[in-house]
């Protein structure tokens, strides 16, 4: 069996989704988003970054987000730190839904390789999981399959949220 390119297979992941990825009409509420099945989480930061979540299985996520005046910095590009917390909650989700726990983030790398403009798409994927850390790694890039950053992550589950 012959494989297609990474951009090949970034570009069919992206437009064999139910959802258009080029419209910002298509972004859901805060509220949507609070309410996605496939998605909850207590993280009241999160509709902030008005991201969707495009697709969740056991160890990965996939997440999108439609850049607004908000997100960007002062030379017009996705800002570093909008950038960073896309790469976090993707990887982040992806370790959440592999271990059905609530996670923390412990240690992230980023690399930025090209700047963000217009729609960013972010993949986490759990690496390995062990009792007490998950790594992953992820993914940021335009929906024609730039890539814009990547990174990787140690989670470790909380078992218990303490006051």
């Amino acid at each position: 069996m012959k494989v297609g390119s990474p951009r090949d297979i970034w570009s069919s992941r992206l437009t064999t989704h139910s959802s258009p990825l080029t419209t910002p009409d298509s972004l859901p509420t805060v509220r949507q988003e609070r309410d996605d099945a496939d998605f909850r989480s207590r993280d009241s930061f999160c509709p902030i970054l008005r991201r969707r979540a495009l697709d969740t299985d056991d160890g990965r996520t996939l997440l999108r987000l439609v850049l607004g005046p908000q997100h960007l910095n002062n030379v017009g590009m996705a800002h570093g730190g909008v950038t960073c917390t896309l790469l976090d909650i993707a990887m982040g989700s992806a370790a959440r839904r592999h271990v059905d726990l609530p996670v923390m983030t412990l240690d992230m790398q980023t690399s930025f390789i090209a700047p963000g403009r217009g729609i960013l798409v972010a993949e986490g994927r759990v690496v390995r999981a062990g009792r007490s850390v998950i790594f992953s790694e992820g993914e940021v890039r335009m929906p024609g399959g730039e890539l814009v950053a990547k990174g990787s992550g140690l989670f470790k589950p909380v078992h218990s949220l303490r006051s």
